[in-house]
């Protein structure tokens, strides 16, 4: 329905929005946004309330993290805007991991909770070892870190944990656990500003997953009964395991020598079939 109504000045339009001037402008120029009058004579440009309305819209997409070139897909409901919102949705999946894990550590409370998650994909910067304990575990995890970073790589630690997969735990008897256990220790890359990265043997692509996840609150110098907690539950389910046993280190030694003990927090995920 068209109305008639008040006409804004851009100073106005935006100031009920909360953005600025040029972004209106901005938003003209991708083709998001046409006002409802321009002035032949002077320029001057004119908004009303569907324009505002308009405006509105980008604001809560953008909130979603979203570039401006993918606001305008979806909001026109473009072909191309199908990879925009599974990119949100996949987004939306981590943050709620990760409120979970940063959830349990302010609890302040010694235990673990049980969930499904599913796991992007992610290029990772890695290296392969064997390690007989935690000591072992996190000067690899420091190392493979560090040497991450020599190489140039940009990490993505700001918003994902480095991981350790471990191969063999699903077969192991946690009666009598093995003196050493081979890992492949994992740090997420931007793969985007790597460039050419296929020579380089360290750069893995690591699978995304569905999984069963066993999200502790504690010490970490017993990861064998934390693999066996996760396991018992894993076979009380009847769930099928699909894969090795993937150790995530939320708040622990690599990430910051100052947390103590008692609080560190970790995730251990065990790939298994959709039921």
């Amino acid at each position: 329905m068209d109305i008639e109504g008040h006409l804004f000045t851009i100073t106005e339009a935006a100031k009920a929005v909360g953005i600025s001037r040029s972004t209106v402008l901005r938003l003209e120029e991708a083709g998001f946004l046409e006002p409802r009058k321009v002035d032949p004579k002077n320029g001057f440009r004119y908004y009303d309330m569907d324009n505002i309305a308009q405006m509105g819209q980008y604001c809560i997409l953008k909130r979603l993290g979203l570039k401006q070139d993918e606001i305008v897909s979806i909001y026109y409901g473009r072909a191309d805007a199908k990879k925009a919102l599974d990119n949100i949705e996949k987004e939306l999946i981590q943050m709620k991991r990760r409120l979970e894990e940063y959830r349990i550590r302010y609890d302040k409370k010694r235990h673990h909770q049980f969930s499904f998650i599913d796991i992007p994909d992610v290029t990772c910067y890695t290296d392969v070892t064997e390690v007989s304990g935690m000591a072992e575990v996190e000067v690899f995890a420091y190392r493979t870190a560090e040497s991450c970073v020599k190489a140039g790589y940009k990490t993505l630690l700001g918003s994902e944990p480095l991981f350790l997969i471990s191969y063999g735990m699903e077969q192991v008897s946690f009666d009598a656990p093995p003196k050493h256990r081979r890992v492949m220790m994992c740090v997420p890359i931007d793969a985007s500003e790597t460039g050419e990265i296929s020579s380089d043997e360290h750069i893995k692509l690591i699978p995304g997953c569905h999984a069963f996840s066993f999200l502790s609150y504690g010490p970490t110098n017993e990861p064998y009964k934390n693999f066996a907690l996760l396991l018992q539950e894993v076979k009380k389910r009847e769930l099928k395991m699909a894969g090795s046993v993937r150790g995530y280190g939320i708040v622990s030694p690599y990430v910051g020598s100052h947390i103590p003990e008692k609080d560190f927090v970790s995730r251990y995920v065990l790939p298994v079939e959709r039921e």
